[in-house]
């Protein structure tokens, strides 16, 4: 599905896509603010039985209410096969919350885990853990691609600007542009596997 339009929701999702069987794909060029006062918000989510693919080209917010502890993510992919999210230059996420967790991108497939920013993505908690990108798989690898500029800053909880995970697969980030992370612990980029190499 492809949108342009300006949403706004509360305590929900403001582009909800799932498939059971096949592939998802989302393409957002509008403007998204998703506002969480009860429960824990991901403003664009493609799932997918195979694979799920995100492009944003538009404004994604997410916000959690002073003084809650939900959890609140910019765009989220999660699929059975390979979790694509794409932000191109023209894309802007910003993930804020109070005592949850935020995350600005979050990619997991059972296969490859794969995210590219040539945006902005920003991520913030006052007192949770904040993450700008998040890449984890399971078989075969994750990436993630950044030429844009990414942060992730919290006041009291640690921040991670980058980070590609994998169980028995690769991890790589190759960054060529800015990373900004700032917490009680702060890591620009990390890759890790368990098994696999990490680059």
């Amino acid at each position: 599905m492809t949108s342009y339009a300006e949403i706004h929701v509360e305590d929900a999702s403001g582009i909800f896509l799932n498939t059971s069987d096949g592939n998802g794909l989302v393409n957002n060029y509008g403007e998204i603010n998703d506002y969480s006062v009860g429960t824990d918000v991901t403003a664009i989510v493609v799932s997918a039985y195979d694979n799920a693919t995100a492009v944003n080209g538009g404004d994604v917010y997410a916000y959690a209410m002073t003084g809650t502890n939900y959890d609140v993510t910019g765009i989220g992919a999660y699929a059975g096969g390979t979790a694509s999210v794409t932000n191109t230059a023209d894309g802007s996420v910003v993930a804020n919350a109070y005592s949850g967790y935020a995350y600005g991108i979050h990619a997991r497939g059972y296969d490859y885990a794969l995210a590219y920013n040539d945006g902005y993505v920003h991520a913030s908690s006052f007192t949770g853990d904040a993450t700008g990108i998040l890449a984890e798989s399971f078989q075969y690898g994750s990436s993630v691609t950044n030429t844009g500029t990414v942060e992730a800053y919290s006041l009291i909880g640690q921040g991670y600007g980058i980070v590609a995970t994998s169980i028995l697969g690769y991890s790589s980030i190759d960054n060529s542009g800015g990373v900004y992370a700032s917490g009680s612990v702060s890591v620009g980029a990390l890759a890790s596997s368990t098994i696999g190499a990490s680059t």
